[in-house]
C-alpha cells in the first residue's frame, strides 16, 4: 500500500481541527455545511493532485476568477447583513456581527484562497488541496445552502441573487481540475508509463 506521506497527515489533522472549532465556535449547521465538502475535496486531492499537481495556468486563471465571484457575493451578504439573517434562521452559540462576518469571511478566507492560489503556482500540495475545497464548499456547498435558506428564513437571505454564479463557477472549477488532471496523466504516461500505472494502482 502506498505511503501517503506528510502532507496528507498534517492536512488531515489541520482539517479535523478545523471541524471541531467550527463546531464549538459557529456552530453545528455550519459544520454540516462544510464537512462534506471538506471530506469530499481530501479525497479528490488524494487522488489527482496530490500525486500529480497541477501544471497548468489556465486552472490558476479560472481559480483567481471564481475569487473575484466570491468578493462579489460577499458584497450581496455583507451589503445586506447576512449575518442577522443566519443568526435569526439557526441562532449559533457565539452570535455572528459584522464585525465576525468581516474577519472570517472578508479576511481570513479570502488570504487562504489567495495562499492557495500561491500553492498552485508553486505546485505546493496544500495549495493544491485549497482549490478543489474552494469549488466544493465556498462555491457548491454555498450554492446549495442559499437555495435552502429563503425556504428556512421565509423569504430572501442575503447572498440569493449572486449564488448561481457560485455553482456555476464550482462546475467550471471542477470540470478544469478533471480535464488538466488527465492531461497530467497523459503526460507523466508518455514520460514513465510504469510509474503511471503504480501510481494509479496505489491511490
Amino acid at each position: 500500500m502506498r505511503k501517503l506521506g506528510t502532507a496528507p497527515l498534517v492536512l488531515g489533522g489541520a482539517l479535523a481541527l478545523f471541524i471541531v472549532l467550527t463546531w464549538v465556535y459557529v456552530g453545528g449547521t455550519f459544520v454540516i455545511i462544510v464537512f462534506l465538502p471538506t471530506v469530499v475535496a481530501f479525497v479528490a486531492w488524494l487522488r489527482t493532485t496530490y500525486p500529480h499537481p497541477i501544471r497548468s495556468e489556465r486552472v490558476v486563471v479560472v481559480y483567481l476568477f471564481a475569487i473575484v465571484v466570491q468578493f462579489i457575493h460577499l458584497s450581496e451578504e455583507f451589503l445586506n447583513r447576512f449575518w442577522d439573517y443566519y443568526n435569526t434562521m439557526f441562532s449559533p452559540p457565539i452570535p455572528w456581527d459584522e464585525r465576525f462576518f468581516t474577519a472570517l469571511f472578508i479576511i481570513a478566507f479570502p488570504l487562504l484562497f489567495i495562499l492557495g492560489a500561491i500553492g498552485l503556482l508553486t505546485r505546493n500540495p496544500f495549495g493544491n488541496y485549497i482549490v478543489w475545497w474552494f469549488a466544493l464548499g465556498p462555491n457548491m456547498a454555498n450554492f446549495v445552502a442559499h437555495l435552502v435558506f429563503p425556504f428556512l428564513y421565509g423569504g430572501y437571505v442575503p447572498g440569493l441573487w449572486t449564488a448561481p454564479l457560485h455553482g456555476a463557477m464550482s462546475l467550471l472549477l471542477l470540470r478544469t481540475l478533471v480535464v488538466h488532471h488527465r492531461e497530467n496523466l497523459r503526460a507523466a504516461r508518455q514520460q514513465d508509463p510504469g510509474r503511471v500505472v503504480r501510481t494509479i494502482a496505489e491511490a
